[in-house]
């Protein structure tokens, strides 16, 4: 036992020493301090739980507001700072309360019954602050910056205490950029219909290859949006000092706009080309009660409805497919990159199928193949643009890649629900074909949704210089 206890005093005692040595002569009442540059009225800052559970309950911290930003500054403020830290501090709760620089030391407490504690900073007439705290601020992170503007964007400090050493690497501009176009030439993977062995079978059974396609299509649709791309949104969708209710009212705008944008582009047609559409809408509504077929050529607006549909949201799936490839190579390393990349082949791989199946199906979008292979491929290019923003940024927006997860989610649910289903309710007159549109309409949602076994994104830690990878 006294072996035991000695053993422990050894390694307190050694600890203390390191503790010491690693902070200068002595132990700083601070484990962090950075300072800031404030051109904006205001800021945000945020604690995270990480596992389910702030790293502590609470933490100290004291503001002071600056006439500059940088180590000068900061260095010159460091004995105030520690000191403020050892007197008596303010119990500041989350939400509604608000930060202000020279208040003296305030003690955070966090909520535990909310994932995110937010704090505002009120900087009005503040050119910079410094702030000095009890934890490093990056052990409250799980994958957003403890930082804020109100715009959503990260605010990283000047300069921070322990000054910490970077070296400023290269961006992977060739592996990002050549998974990126290995992503955009899976867009061409309806090429596998142009046989004439699937031509000849379209011809001779129209009413089943009009089930097959449409219920693959639908399940695969719904997949991509219920599987990969909502979810992940509500992860993304939390602007800074917002709540719960906010995040899910921004949320569920995005994707209610996504799923009205197809009426909306359809209305802005029939005002462009009301002579064109006038008499078209009649036979568009008689033929969706009676379920006829073969009038679908004057079908215009339903065409024209299903094309900027699929291509638009195909857009939008891509671009933000990109910025994540993007952010795993810059921010995680090459074999994260190139893991994201993989889930992401396999995934557009069934995704764009179904787009090309939809696209080319006489009765949705009635395109030739070459004319939908060429489409998907161009909408495809957004997975290029997003590579490009991301890595030449090098900041990571979460707020905005989230919105257009969400609003591409919505698009996605329009098309599957709203185009395709009907089209099998139409086409299913038998009990074989309503059993094989359903065993279609499986395989087409588990062809997507196995991409969940390693989904990974990786994003931006902020100040830290870390990283966060997460798999869904």
């Amino acid at each position: 036992m006294g072996a035991a206890l000695g053993g422990a005093a050894v390694v307190s005692s050694a600890l203390a020493a390191r503790g010491a040595l690693a902070s200068g002569a002595h132990a700083h009442s601070f484990e962090w301090a950075g300072i800031f540059e404030t051109p904006d009225d205001a800021y945000v800052w945020q604690a995270e739980k990480v596992k389910d559970q702030y790293a502590d309950a609470t933490m100290k911290m004291v503001i002071y507001a600056e006439t500059a930003a940088g180590h000068e500054e900061l260095e010159a403020r460091e004995d105030a700072g520690e000191a403020a830290l050892e007197t008596a501090c303010t119990t500041v709760k989350t939400r509604n309360s608000v930060l202000t620089p020279g208040s003296g030391c305030v003690k955070l407490q966090f909520d535990n019954a909310w994932h995110t504690s937010s704090f505002k900073i009120d900087t009005t007439g503040v050119a910079a602050v410094s702030i000095f705290a009890e934890h490093v601020p990056t052990e409250f992170e799980r994958d957003t910056h403890y930082l804020k503007d109100v715009n959503g964007d990260d605010v990283e400090p000047v300069a921070s205490l322990p000054e910490t050493v970077t070296t400023k690497k290269s961006k992977p501009w060739s592996d990002a950029i050549g998974a990126a176009i290995i992503v955009n030439i899976v867009t061409l993977s309806g090429v596998i219909f142009l046989s004439p062995s699937f031509a000849k079978k379209q011809k001779a059974y129209p009413e089943f290859v009009s089930c097959i396609i449409n219920s693959f299509a639908a399940g695969a649709l719904l997949s991509a949006a219920f599987y990969l791309m909502l979810y992940e949104a509500t992860h993304l969708i939390k602007p800074a000092g917002s709540d719960e209710s906010q995040q899910t009212a921004w949320w569920a705008s995005a994707s209610v706009f996504g799923f009205l944008v197809a009426y909306i582009i359809d209305l802005g047609i029939s005002i462009a080309f009301p002579s064109r559409l006038a008499e078209t809408k009649t036979i568009d509504a008689e033929n969706a009660i009676k379920g006829v077929q073969e009038d679908c050529e004057t079908c215009h607006s339903h065409k024209y409805r299903v094309r900027s549909g699929i291509i638009l949201g195909d857009f939008m799936h891509n671009l933000v497919d990109g910025i994540f490839i993007g952010f795993g190579f810059l921010n995680c390393g090459k074999t994260m990159g190139w893991s994201i990349t993989a889930a992401t082949v396999y995934h557009e791989i069934a995704q764009e199928l179904a787009d090309y199946l939809v696209l080319t199906d006489p009765f949705q979008g009635d395109l030739t193949p070459f004319r939908s292979l060429f489409m998907n491929f161009i909408s495809g290019v957004s997975v290029i643009l997003g590579v490009l923003i991301s890595v030449g940024s090098g900041s990571n927006n979460d707020f905005w890649h989230g919105l257009l997860l969400a609003f591409g989610a919505g698009i996605y649910l329009q098309i599957a629900a709203a185009e395709c289903m009907p089209r099998v309710s139409v086409s299913a007159t038998t009990s074989r074909l309503r059993a094989a549109s359903l065993l279609t309409f499986v395989v087409g949602v588990v062809a997507v949704s196995l991409v969940l076994l390693n989904h990974k994104h990786c994003t931006a830690g902020g100040g830290g210089g870390h990283s966060h990878g997460h798999a869904h």
